[in-house]
């Protein structure tokens, strides 16, 4: 897992695979010992969607929907 290589959930994967990106987000993620950590960065309410920035590399195909008028690809 480094800026070339990731783990992608979608297949086999935890609960961590319905944390969406935004370019804002509530979370943050750290690896440790090739674990991924997903930490809070503020509190958090009830109810409130997860989210973290997928910090991306390479051709940034897919437009951002974190909010209606975010103008990042990812």
């Amino acid at each position: 897992m480094n800026r070339v290589w990731t783990r992608d959930a979608s297949v086999g994967g935890n609960v961590a695979r319905f944390i969406n990106h935004a370019c804002r987000p509530n979370c943050w993620f750290e690896v440790v010992n090739q674990t991924i950590w997903i930490r809070a960065s503020r509190n958090i309410a009830a109810g409130e969607e997860l989210t973290y920035d997928y910090m991306t590399i390479g051709d940034h195909t897919i437009k951002c929907r974190c909010r209606p008028d975010c103008k990042r690809w990812i």
